[in-house]
């Protein structure tokens, strides 16, 4: 293989391998979506993407520097045994079309983001040129000490209890082990995450938050000011919110058992729940047996701009989540200035600081539901002390801005390439 120099007053060319990319959408393809626009600020990107998505950006006009290709057939996700071999036939097409485009033009070097899963890779190894992979999650389980104590259903427990020894499984994977052995770093979204793909073979590793915020809303004078003028009403009520989906690693359940513990010590707390989701009918039933139907209510799915008018309306964002890999939820919470009441596991773990609610990771759950029934009570008592965590709260958004994800390119991915000559076969 050749090596060619590109124009030193071009970018660089980088192939990115991003299965799910959106501008308009959450998750795996709003997570494609940010790393994507921080990676351009570095490099013209080759982007490799289901047809679907490059359908949305041929509608919306592509941003500059980037060539957008579609790979494959269009899939969603779905059960793991039907899901995982779709992507990996798909993963086999994009290694087919990053082959091509390293034989056409001088490529320095391949990065791939989603889907984010470290359980199905391509092989990058084969490629011959520098390759870094992430931020990859899957990694993350509940702990088997804190499995039995989470109020979840036999069933689930079953299911969350296999969720170590599968990721376990894969570290015996040939073909995986020479991907992430041959990574040149490899990112992962938590600590949970970055023990898998050690384990499996991954070099050089680092954490990072996997998605970035982007704040539109008012400054920070405007925003804690309208935390003052509400910490009038904190002494007569605490108003607790819980959003996202319904699933019971989600751990609504335990919001629920936050605000019944709350009540039976004495305090006004009433619950906003904003979710849809197959446990949503069970969490509906523990509110009526709880005796709580007067003070939690249900709204179902709103548009993000309700839910974010919902979080500047609450004194108390209770976000139990189990194994998140990310949340970025948080973040958008915390940008209204409002405080947190986490389990301190996984991806909530990446975000929360001890300034910022309860959020130290939970080894009693009994003991956590005090903890919160004594921090609720001294918000109540001294709003001064609830005001401070709001400061705090909104300080810490700003950590998790675009800039931030500019950062890690910077400091994870850019010395990998800038060190890369550019390649191309047939040059």
């Amino acid at each position: 293989m050749a090596h060619c120099m590109t124009d030193p007053g071009e970018k660089p060319v980088l192939i990115l391998v991003a299965a799910g990319i959106r501008s308009d959408m959450g998750s795996e393809p709003g997570k494609g979506w940010v790393w994507a626009n921080a990676l351009a600020k570095f490099y013209r990107l080759e982007v490799l993407t289901l047809p679907g998505n490059a359908r949305h950006f041929e509608e919306r006009g592509l941003p500059r520097g980037w060539r957008v290709h579609a790979v494959g057939e269009d899939f969603a996700p779905g059960p793991p045994w039907q899901y995982y071999p779709t992507y990996q036939r798909w993963c086999s097409q994009a290694l087919d079309l990053c082959r091509q485009l390293i034989r056409a033009r001088p490529i320095v070097g391949l990065h791939h983001i989603t889907l984010g899963s470290f359980r199905v890779l391509p092989r990058y190894d084969l490629l011959g040129i520098p390759y870094t992979l992430g931020p990859l999650g899957g990694g993350e389980s509940i702990p088997w000490t804190l499995l039995w104590q989470l109020r979840l259903p036999w069933r689930e427990i079953a299911g969350e209890a296999v969720r170590s020894p599968i990721n376990r499984t894969f570290a015996v994977l040939p073909h995986l082990r020479a991907v992430l052995r041959n990574a040149r770093i490899t990112l992962a979204t938590t600590r949970e995450s970055l023990d898998a793909v050690t384990a499996i073979g991954a070099g050089r590793t680092a954490v990072v938050f996997p998605d970035a915020f982007q704040d539109s809303g008012a400054d920070d004078a405007t925003v804690l000011r309208g935390r003052e003028q509400q910490a009038a009403t904190l002494p007569e009520r605490l108003r607790c919110l819980c959003a996202g989906r319904a699933l019971w690693w989600k751990g609504m359940h335990l919001g629920v058992e936050s605000v019944h513990r709350m009540r039976q010590r004495g305090i006004n707390a009433v619950l906003d729940v904003y979710a849809q989701g197959k446990a949503l009918a069970a969490l509906q039933a523990r509110v009526r047996r709880l005796g709580l139907a007067e003070h939690v209510t249900f709204h179902g799915m709103v548009s993000r701009q309700q839910l974010m008018q919902a979080y500047a309306d609450s004194h108390l964002y209770l976000y139990p989540t189990m194994h998140d890999s990310s949340s970025l939820a948080l973040v958008e919470a915390y940008s209204t200035g409002l405080p947190s009441m986490t389990l301190g596991l996984s991806g909530a773990a990446t975000v929360v600081t001890a300034e910022t609610g309860l959020n130290d990771r939970v080894t009693n759950v009994d003991d956590w539901l005090e903890q919160g029934c004594r921090m609720a009570a001294e918000w109540m008592k001294d709003p001064r002390t609830w005001l401070r965590a709001c400061r705090a709260a909104k300080s810490r958004a700003h950590h998790f801005e675009p800039s931030y994800l500019e950062q890690c390119v910077h400091e994870y991915l850019e010395p990998v390439f800038s060190t890369s000559t550019s390649l191309s076969a047939g040059s």
